[in-house]
């Protein structure tokens, strides 16, 4: 890897992609709310592509004998209708969506329509496809070309970002409140140039089946992932779908620290490629491992172990205590001003996301016009 002044990366997962399918599954991936296993699709949202027919519709069917909250998806709005009035006999309405999901515009104001209008997705069915029939000498390249498309590059799913090293300025951290105030998640952000901002969140990986169990995650259950992202989906998941609250403070780390504690990020995101490691709830999670880079990368002696580091809802007041944080006033004062629910709602899918999140915060820019 190249540590010069440029970075180039492929993103892989919860990172905003253009591309047809592969479009639609992350998004209704970041807006997906977890199942347990086993769990019944009673009362739950099912997305369906290729919806109208085939074994699209069979799936349909099925779930909406099981009491789903069905959407269905198509390009045929005749084909689509014909599929509506079909699931009647089986259980309750379905909602049906005219789409090309080529068309990567389309699939990410879908998704958003349908999680507005049904309360969130809670499992995404992909089965959208295309057969073309025919005699060889009656086909055209068209054919081919629309079929490939669809099959073959829809579902890559990865865009080549580029920053400049030289423009990083600065470091800044996201603190994820879901239930108690005891735990939290951190997901660590940095700054480059003006407004453009690259995410990483340090999280484990359950397989399909598994369910999340912090007993579990004492042992070797769980692979442990760096999901390297855009704020707007890192973030706004979190504060838009999830409803979970979110806390922005802007750290004291100046650009040349930044620069190190980034290409230390790196480095873990590639031997994890190459090493796959396991996620462990009290040596190796989302936050022992902000730590590790960290301490790697500080000039003197690393700052002491703290409890607040395991019962991490409190670790924004250690890293104030510790002089961490931007801020003269009170801590309670600066928690109070960096909830940025109300900002994350309001911007949406603005392309200034992170801009307006910012505005009026300590340590950032003045309020946007």
């Amino acid at each position: 890897m190249d540590e010069s002044n440029a970075w180039q990366t492929s993103r892989n997962e919860r990172w905003k992609s253009a591309g047809g399918l592969a479009a639609l599954a992350l998004l209704a991936l970041l807006i997906t709310r977890r199942l347990p296993a086993g769990a019944s699709f009673a009362g739950k949202v099912v997305v369906i592509t290729g919806g109208s027919r085939g074994l699209g519709l069979a799936l349909a069917r099925r779930l909406v004998q099981e009491k789903a909250r069905v959407a269905i998806l198509a390009r045929d709005q005749e084909e689509l209708e014909k599929a509506r009035r079909d699931l009647l006999a089986y259980g309750p309405p379905v909602t049906t969506w005219q789409i090309d999901v080529k068309d990567d515009q389309a699939v990410s104001s879908t998704i958003e329509k349908i999680a507005t209008a049904l309360g969130g997705i809670d499992a995404l069915i992909n089965y959208t496809g295309e057969i073309v029939v025919g005699p060889l000498e009656a086909m055209s390249r068209d054919n081919f070309d629309r079929a490939s498309t669809l099959h073959f590059w829809a579902p890559p799913n990865w865009e080549t970002k580029i920053v400049d090293l030289t423009q990083l300025r600065g470091v800044d951290l996201f603190i994820n409140y879901w239930g108690s105030e005891w735990m939290a998640h951190p997901v660590v952000s940095f700054q480059f140039g003006d407004n453009d901002h690259v995410a990483f969140s340090i999280e484990l990986r359950s397989q399909i089946g598994q369910k999340p169990s912090t007993l579990a995650g004492l042992y070797k259950t769980y692979g442990l992932i760096y999901l390297v992202g855009d704020e707007r989906d890192l973030v706004r998941v979190r504060t838009n779908y999830r409803g979970e609250d979110i806390y922005l403070y802007r750290t004291v780390v100046k650009p040349a620290r930044a620069r190190a504690i980034f290409l230390d990020y790196l480095r873990r995101v590639n031997a994890l490629h190459e090493h796959p490691e396991f996620y462990n709830a009290l040596t190796s999670n989302c936050t022992t491992n902000v730590r590790v880079h960290t301490a790697a990368t500080a000039v003197d002696k690393p700052a002491p172990w703290d409890w607040r580091i395991l019962i991490n809802g409190y670790a924004d007041q250690m890293l104030y205590e510790r002089g961490d944080l931007v801020g003269h006033v009170t801590f309670a004062d600066l928690k109070k001003q960096a909830l940025i629910n109300e900002k994350a709602k309001a911007a949406n899918r603005d392309p200034r996301f992170s801009e307006h999140i910012r505005a009026g915060v300590i340590g950032f820019q003045p309020e946007i016009q």
